[in-house]
């Protein structure tokens, strides 16, 4: 679903995203470097790597279902952190 901030995918009931919308574009980002809310999604769930980035992100190494391998740079949201 999105909304007028960024596309949001539930994946399961206790993942959300958003993702940044490129004002010119008005696409997801994520599309300017050919690369899919799915595939995003696919390294944030099972990244082979997940490191401190800098100013609160973080940066998740991982492979698609097809075999991209691809860096995903992301802000957890802290209202949603499960304890």
């Amino acid at each position: 679903m999105r909304t007028q901030f960024g596309a949001r995918i539930e994946v399961e009931e206790a993942c959300h995203s958003r993702f940044y919308i490129d004002p010119v574009t008005g696409a997801p980002h994520i599309h300017n470097h050919e690369v899919a809310e799915e595939e995003v999604m696919e390294v944030l769930e099972k990244p082979s790597e997940d490191r401190a980035g800098r100013e609160g992100s973080r940066i998740a190494l991982g492979q698609t279902a097809s075999g991209r391998c691809l860096r995903v740079i992301y802000v957890p949201d802290p209202s949603r952190t499960v304890s």
